[in-house]
Formats: C-alpha cells, structure tokens, sequence
C-alpha cells in the first residue's frame, strides 16, 4: 500500500508540474519572463477552472494503466478505456493533444 501510494505522488506531481509548464512550454527564457515578470510563474494558467496538462501526462497516464492493466485477458477492456479517454480529450486551436487536470 506504501507503494501505491508513492507512485500515485509521483504520478500526480508530474502531471501538477506539466500543468504548471503548460502554457510555456515552447516560449524562450525571455518570453518567459515577458509574460510573467521576473518572478516567473507562480500559479497555473486556468481554462474553465482546470489546469491543462500536456500529452505528456496523457502519455505518461496510458503507460501506468498499460503496467497495472497489461495482461492479455485485460488488454480489450484496457484499449476500451483508452480510447474513451482520448475521446473526452478537447483539442485546443495549437493542435496539441491535452488531457484535463
């Protein structure tokens, strides 16, 4: 139960961290500190009241479900999720595939 528990933290501060980058991620330094000043970011950028992550945590997110859910009398219903998780997933005007936090 340890474990789980450590891993559910890793999972989760990941994906605050990405939400946290989100709206960064491609700037430069100096754009960075345009937008934000010389602080930086010190909350995350909202859209309806959700932080968005990037297809990174999606990604991230199939590969733990494939780990927990991966063998082969599962994998049906596994794809089955997957793909009804890919399907509630908004597509922004940049093209980004994102996943909400």
């Amino acid at each position: 139960m340890r474990s789980l528990s450590k891993i559910r933290g890793s999972l989760l501060g990941g994906a605050a961290g990405d939400a946290l980058g989100y709206s960064v991620e491609f700037l430069s330094y100096d754009q960075i500190i345009e937008r934000y000043g010389a602080d930086g970011i010190l909350g995350y950028d909202m859209t309806n009241d959700i932080a968005i992550v990037s297809d990174d945590t999606q990604m991230t997110l199939f590969t733990a479900n494939g780990l927990l859910l991966g063998r082969e009398a599962e994998a049906e219903a596994y794809f089955a999720q997957q793909k009804a998780l890919v399907a509630s997933i908004p597509s922004e005007s940049t093209g980004k595939t994102v996943a909400m936090f």
